[in-house]
């Protein structure tokens, strides 16, 4: 196991690390919107995001990893309203769906859609 630790990153708050690398995984502690250079939030949802998913790709590149690593995202939205907001940004930031020529499901992203607009309906996710 080996800690990754980058300047391109903000530095974590509390005991715990950017990210760990055990074997050929890498774990990533979470990500907020912070830019390392100044230590301040940015300004607004998208440019949060951006920066998010940029201190993201900062420690996976330490990893010697990169966003075609990615296989799960857990991400925490404030209002739940902005989850097609944020899918357009992430999926301009991974574009491993492109890349690799899969295809979104349309069952799957009016199912999304549907719980986005009733989240009162939505009682477990793993």
């Amino acid at each position: 196991m080996k800690v990754i630790i980058t300047e391109n990153a903000p530095l974590p708050l509390g005991p715990y690390s950017q990210g760990i690398l055990s074997g050929n995984l890498v774990f990533t502690a979470g990500q907020i919107g912070v830019d390392p250079k100044t230590g301040k939030l940015a300004e607004g949802f998208e440019n949060q995001v951006v920066q998010a998913l940029k201190n993201l790709e900062a420690i996976l590149n330490k990893a010697g990893a990169s966003k075609c690593s990615i296989l799960k995202v857990t991400v925490y939205l404030k209002n739940i309203n902005r989850f097609k907001d944020f899918n357009k940004i992430y999926e301009e930031f991974n574009d491993t769906i492109k890349k690799f020529g899969l295809k979104k499901s349309p069952t799957l992203l009016k199912l999304m859609e549907y719980f986005v607009k009733n989240p009162e309906r939505v009682l477990f996710e793993k």
